[in-house]
């Protein structure tokens, strides 16, 4: 009996060590794994707020690019408009040129004629020799008609220059307009490229996000399972750790009056003997 009670001390040592060291492994194994589980967390937190700063990215990336194409559009329906008003000026100009200059052949030979008949009539008159009435002086050339025509002259000069400042101006709002073009153009390829980055960026953070969240799952299902196995560790050995002094001090005290009684007995047993 003793022997036994020797065996079944030794038992409940290497049962409690067993425990010892099974919680100090299930402790550093939560331990970890709830550094895992936090790790993970902020990893989720981390890259939704990522993924917020994205959204936001590409929706000013998305705005800036409908707001320059829509300068780009206004430009292009002012730069019609404009073209058109230039086209409308110079082709009024030429038009006006055209008719002063048939005009001007018309008045020129008016006024070369008058001219004639009054060039004939002054030779008349100085063949006749009559008195010249008081109040009349004799016959001129009529110096209105070289004004007139001078006027239209003038007039169709001013007209030509008013053309070519048209036409100039016209070549000068084409350049600018191009150039505004292709500016706008770059700049709308430089967001759209911008805009395409940003786009593999929330995809490669939506696909990082997704894994964060599945470890952090993980992580809390290893911790559901610890839970289940600290049960099950306190259900095993809460009494051997609880009662261990107890058990042991009790062995002592049988093992002990066991061998008071062994003693007692080999006694007697000397006495009957002798």
């Amino acid at each position: 009996m003793v022997e036994a009670l020797k065996k079944e001390g030794e038992d409940d040592v290497k049962q409690r060590q067993f425990c010892v060291d099974a919680f100090n492994e299930h402790q550093a194994a939560v331990q970890a794994e709830t550094a895992n589980k936090d790790k993970q967390h902020a990893t989720v937190e981390a890259l939704s707020e990522k993924l917020k700063t994205i959204a936001g990215q590409i929706s000013i990336l998305n705005g800036q690019i409908a707001e320059a194409q829509k300068q780009r559009d206004q430009a292009k329906k002012g730069r019609d408009a404009e073209k058109k008003d230039f086209q409308t000026t110079i082709a009024d100009q030429k038009a006006t040129q055209a008719l002063l200059k048939k005009a001007f052949e018309v008045l020129k030979g008016a006024y070369q004629f008058a001219q004639i008949q009054a060039h004939h009539q002054a030779q008349d008159y100085a063949e006749a020799k009559p008195e010249i009435p008081k109040g009349f002086s004799s016959y001129k050339k009529n110096a209105n008609g070289v004004a007139v025509l001078n006027l239209v002259q003038q007039i169709i000069q001013d007209t030509k220059a008013l053309q070519a400042d048209t036409e100039r101006a016209e070549k000068e709002a084409a350049k600018n307009y191009q150039k505004l073009v292709a500016a706008t153009t770059k700049s709308i390829g430089a967001m759209q490229t911008e805009l395409t980055n940003q786009a593999g960026n929330k995809a490669q953070a939506e696909q990082e996000l997704a894994a964060a969240k599945k470890s952090e799952e993980g992580a809390m299902a290893e911790l559901a399972d610890l839970a289940s196995e600290a049960a099950a560790l306190h259900e095993s050995c809460d009494f051997i750790q609880n009662n261990f002094d107890l058990r042991k001090t009790a062995r002592d005290e049988e093992m002990d009056g066991l061998r008071t009684a062994k003693n007692i007995l080999s006694g007697m047993n000397f006495l009957q003997k002798a």
